[in-house]
């Protein structure tokens, strides 16, 4: 009699795949639009006489990306990148109607390495940082987590507090950071109309005019109050760090503190 050494067949079960939601991952939107962006390196671009739209998808360029195209337009998990080797275009941020978080991740006003073409056969040198001079424009208030401003300018669009019959009464809006505000540059506040930079309770701020040429003082400007803003609630307040250099602030605007806040003033130090 032949007996069977064959194994027994396993046998399986059919494989179901399950449709999982859609996430998307927080990105870097990089200010793209090609009117108003250096065509060459060195030469100076021509900016639109007006600034390109906002939710145009086609004027971002995203980090994450595998093309680089943007999907969707920015959100409170994105970080919105002005730089100078992308664009010197404006930018007008519309009304968010955000309620409650953070409109964006951040706001980043920056320089950006360009490089210089040379002859062949020459030495390379370093890419000159070329700065975003461009007006990023906010038509209401709202927060974000940083606001990072080295050169170019934020402009509090004007927004109306009082209603007709009541006569109009001009004030700029508020942006509020909550977690970091570095300042080295540029110009919190553009419009000739005061408005208000609020640090929100556990935030911290640096403003260094001296950062890009250590040793001298540099220059930053200022249309909008700053507001250090501290709770009672859990005893917790804002803190702001000024480092040498020269401030000039406009419109009347100051600096205003709460209960709980940190001001610390930093002097230029002596030479050895």
């Amino acid at each position: 009699m032949r007996r069977n050494n064959r194994p027994p067949r396993q046998t399986f079960g059919r494989l179901n795949l399950e449709h999982l939601e859609a996430r998307e991952v927080p990105a870097n939107y990089v200010w793209w639009p090609q009117s108003g962006s250096p065509p060459m390196p060195g030469s100076p671009p021509a900016p639109p006489s007006s600034p390109p739209a906002f939710s145009d998808l086609n004027n971002w360029r995203v980090e994450t990306s595998p093309t680089g195209s943007a999907q969707r337009l920015p959100d409170g998990r994105d970080d919105l990148i002005f730089i100078g080797n992308a664009s010197t275009s404006n930018c007008v941020i519309p009304v968010q109607g955000v309620t409650s978080g953070n409109a964006f991740a951040g706001i980043h006003l920056l320089f950006g390495p360009v490089a210089t073409p040379q002859p062949i056969g020459s030495p390379p040198v370093p890419p000159t940082p070329t700065p975003y001079s461009g007006t990023v424009t906010i038509q209401d208030s709202f927060s974000v987590g940083t606001l990072e401003v080295d050169c170019g300018a934020i402009k509090q669009a004007d927004v109306a507090t009082l209603q007709p019959p009541v006569p109009y009464a001009p004030t700029a809006g508020t942006l509020t950071i909550t977690s970091t505000l570095h300042w080295t540059g540029g110009t919190l506040n553009s419009n000739t109309t005061a408005g208000t930079i609020a640090l929100a309770p556990g935030a911290s701020g640096l403003a260094e005019p001296s950062f890009t040429n250590p040793g001298i003082n540099g220059t930053v400007y200022a249309g909008s109050d700053l507001f250090l803003q501290g709770t009672a609630a859990t005893g917790t307040g804002s803190t702001f760090t000024m480092r040498n250099g020269n401030y000039e602030i406009d419109n009347g605007a100051g600096l205003r503190a709460t209960q709980f806040c940190n001001l610390n003033l930093i002097p230029l130090e002596a030479p050895p």
